[in-house]
């Protein structure tokens, strides 16, 4: 049975943490962040109407969310606090913490005469302030650190007559050098992850002719299909254990949060309950202040 809840606790240490997967929905006429407790089936509403919000990112610290708005801002939320990341240009998409939960890097957009283009960008989450970290011909998406936070993953449009010609996976080292493909001519590759172990990236492909999750090995050279479906497959995230994928599939008909065993077995559908699309998942702990303040609140 799946439980819908305002009140996610962990019993009466607020210090514990939860174990949550954040994700955005369409409910109510609004995409607003929300969570679950995968461990007992039970969902939460973290915010109300308002911009539309995407792309929750928890931080490593377990303390705040990063989430982007249809406006093209980065905004925070701790302990029920929401404040707008500062220092950024706008038009900012994929927010992706680093490992000591100082910064976030995002990819943010420019349109000249009808191109799009994108470059990275870092911001320092307590003096507010943002700088260009990468720039390369192209569209940058899905920024992802390493978990030494000695590289950043991404991946990359080359873009030729207006057109978009296909999509690769890329990294780059912490100082914004040494930038090099790890997976090319493999069509469109997208929402590169590393796991927690640093040896296996996931990310989603079509090279097979639909969207599908695919595992690599940490160099790009060893590729596994670990989803085979006719509906799309995209957007993986691994448990905190790397045990086990999240991502997002229209196996349903809609598009909602599966999860399977990290070699792809025992696929099995997360918000077959919730009444709207669930897209965009992240894994991780979040204390349990989390949850009290909502209920404190209501």
């Amino acid at each position: 049975m799946v439980h819908f809840s305002s009140i996610v606790t962990a019993g009466d240490n607020h210090d514990a943490l939860a174990e949550v997967i954040v994700f955005s929905s369409y409910q109510d006429g609004n995409w607003d962040v929300w969570l679950l407790k995968p461990d007992d089936q039970r969902f939460f509403r973290l915010t109300r109407g308002g911009d539309e919000k995407h792309r929750p990112a928890i931080s490593p610290d377990h303390e705040t969310l990063a989430w982007a708005t249809n406006r093209g801002e980065i905004w925070l939320w701790k302990e029920g606090h929401l404040e707008r990341l500062e220092g950024l240009p706008g038009h900012c998409n994929f927010p992706a913490w680093s490992p000591d939960a100082t910064e976030v890097a995002c990819a943010c957009f420019s349109f000249n005469h009808g191109i799009e283009d994108s470059n990275l960008w870092l911001a320092n989450v307590e003096r507010g302030a943002g700088s260009v970290f990468l720039i390369q011909p192209g569209i940058i998406k899905y920024p992802a650190f390493s978990p030494d936070g000695s590289f950043l993953f991404y991946s990359l449009a080359i873009v030729g007559s207006r057109t978009v010609v296909h999509e690769d996976i890329w990294q780059v080292s912490s100082d914004g050098k040494h930038s090099k493909c790890l997976i090319a001519k493999q069509g469109d590759c997208i929402h590169p992850v590393i796991s927690h172990d640093g040896r296996w990236l996931l990310y989603a492909s079509d090279i097979s002719g639909n969207m599908e999750i695919w595992k690599a090995s940490r160099d790009g050279h060893r590729r596994y299909r670990i989803t085979s479906s006719p509906a799309l497959d995209t957007s993986p995230r691994w448990s905190p254990d790397d045990r086990e994928v999240v991502f997002v599939s229209t196996r349903s008909g809609r598009y909602d949060l599966w999860v399977m065993e990290a070699d792809g077995n025992r696929p099995r559908n997360l918000t077959g309950a919730m009444q709207g699309d669930c897209v965009d998942p992240d894994w991780g702990f979040m204390k349990t202040d989390v949850f009290m303040h909502e209920k404190r609140r209501e």
